[in-house]
């Protein structure tokens, strides 16, 4: 019955931490084309991958701050002079 216990706890450990992983994994690709889309002129792209970023996430001010520049870029873009 122990040895159950312990396989079952390994294995929820294991898709625990495969999960947490995977999640960090998906915030870097998404900080990284927020960036990727603003610097080629896609303010709208790089706000969709940022706002993909959640709130309990590290990289949550790095996406408020791409988002923050993407608005600003976008505003911009409707005065030519």
């Amino acid at each position: 019955m122990l040895i159950r216990f312990i396989l079952l706890l390994l294995v929820g450990t294991s898709i625990s931490c495969s999960s947490a992983a995977k999640k960090a994994e998906l915030d870097r690709q998404n900080i990284f084309f927020a960036e990727f889309y603003y610097e080629q002129g896609f303010p709208d792209r790089s706000i969709a991958h940022a706002r993909k970023i959640k709130p309990n996430s590290p990289n949550y001010a790095a996406a408020r701050d791409w988002i923050e520049r993407a608005s600003d870029e976008g505003d911009e873009s409707d005065y030519f002079e």
